[in-house]
C-alpha cells in the first residue's frame, strides 16, 4: 500500500521520492461518497486533499442560491483551501465530490509546522502550493476561451465526463447554460 502510494505522489505529482517519506505520515486514504462536502466556512478549511479516484468540484453558491463550479479535481490533483491555508480566514468556496472519491487527507497545520522545521518538508509544502495555484492560473486561462474550447479541453481531461456527472455541472463549470451546452455537443457530434 505504502509503496502504491509513494508512486501515486512521486509520479503524478512530481515529489521528489526522498520527501515522500516526511509527508506520507502526515496523511491518511479515505473513501468519500458521492454530494460529500470536504470543504466549507464551517469545517475542514484545515485540511489539505489529493484526490486518488473520482471528482471533487470547488464552487460558489451567489446570493440567488446559484451554484458556479470553478475548479474540477481529479486524480493526482491537489485542494484545499489556499485562503485558510494563508491567512487563517474561512474559506469562499465550497469543496465536494460529484462522484464516489478516493482522497489522501491531511492536516495543513500539521504540514505547515513539519514545513517550519523541516527543509525538505517546506520543498514539499512548496510543492503542493505551486500545484495548487497553477490549477487556479490554468482556470483563469480558461476564462478567456469560449465555451467550445473550454468543452473541449475539458473532454481531453476527462474524456468520459458525460458518464460521470449530470449535464447541469457540466454547464455550471463552463459558465453556460445546460442549452448552450447541448448546442455545443449536437454540433461537435456533427463534425
Amino acid at each position: 500500500m505504502k509503496k502504491q502510494k509513494k508512486q501515486t505522489f512521486v509520479e503524478t505529482l512530481g515529489f521528489p521520492s526522498n520527501l515522500f517519506d516526511k509527508v506520507l505520515p502526515l496523511m491518511e486514504l479515505k473513501k468519500f461518497n458521492k454530494k460529500t462536502t470536504l470543504i466549507d466556512k464551517d469545517f475542514g478549511y484545515d485540511s489539505f486533499f489529493i484526490v486518488k479516484s473520482g471528482i471533487v468540484r470547488s464552487y460558489i453558491i451567489d446570493d440567488k442560491n446559484k451554484e458556479f463550479i470553478r475548479t474540477l479535481y481529479t486524480e493526482g490533483m491537489p485542494l484545499a483551501s489556499i485562503r485558510s491555508i494563508a491567512r487563517g480566514d474561512k474559506p469562499l468556496l465550497k469543496f465536494d465530490c460529484l462522484t464516489d472519491c478516493e482522497l489522501y487527507v491531511g492536516s495543513c497545520k500539521k504540514l505547515h509546522d513539519l514545513a517550519f522545521n523541516d527543509i525538505e518538508t517546506a520543498r514539499s509544502y512548496m510543492t503542493l502550493m505551486e500545484l495548487e495555484y497553477l490549477i487556479m492560473e490554468e482556470r483563469i486561462f480558461e476564462l478567456t476561451m469560449c465555451a467550445e474550447e473550454k468543452y473541449g479541453l475539458l473532454k481531453e481531461h476527462i474524456p468520459d465526463i458525460e458518464n460521470l456527472i449530470p449535464q447541469y455541472q457540466i454547464a455550471s463549470y463552463l459558465n453556460i447554460t445546460n442549452v448552450q451546452l447541448s448546442r455545443i455537443r449536437k454540433k461537435l457530434l456533427y463534425k
